[in-house]
């Protein structure tokens, strides 16, 4: 790297060399030589500008990201909890089966099997989405803000507010 390549890298020694060389020059070569070097911290100034708007677009525009997904993530929080209650009110109304399963179609009477209700399966959600959903909204019911300040707590990080982190932070509230 030569010496000119150098003190681009440092603008303020750059746009001082180009001062002194026009305050120090006695022949036209001379200023030339400081308005060259003037012209190049120039550009090199001009350049450290377009990357610092870029940054500061690409960094406004994943903060914008971020936010939108932790409202999705407190969407989908509230979402789960809601699940929950959905699914314990069914089970309570006997719209669904309830925990043990059906009992009454492996006995042949042809009228009680009429009676037979959906199961978990037959609603297409997993046991396991059932759990999470209850855990998520025991922990909204303790704290109703618990995943909003999750979430901002790792957007003011500026980390991603992932399912997974939030996930992670619940669980700890949990146990």
């Amino acid at each position: 790297m030569n010496n000119l390549s150098t003190e681009i890298l440092n603008l303020p020694s750059l746009v001082s060399r180009a001062a002194d060389q026009l305050a120090e020059a006695k022949t036209s070569a001379e200023v030339l030589e400081a308005k060259t070097t003037a012209g190049v911290a120039y550009d090199a100034a001009k350049s450290a500008g377009r990357i610092a708007r870029m940054k500061e677009a690409h960094d406004d525009l994943i903060q914008k990201i971020y936010m939108s997904q932790a409202q999705c993530v407190i969407i989908e929080g509230e979402a789960q909890a809601r699940l929950a209650d959905e699914y314990d009110l069914a089970q309570e109304k006997g719209e669904v089966q309830k925990a043990g399963g059906d009992r009454k179609s492996n006995i042949i009477i042809p009228e009680q099997n009429n009676d037979i209700k959906p199961s978990i399966a037959d609603l297409k959600v997993s046991s396991k989405q059932i759990h999470e959903a209850r855990k998520v909204r025991d922990v909204l019911r303790e704290d109703p803000t618990a995943i909003e300040d999750k979430v901002n707590a790792l957007v003011e990080q500026g980390l991603e507010p992932t399912k997974a982190a939030i996930r992670e932070k619940l669980l700890q509230l949990v146990q």
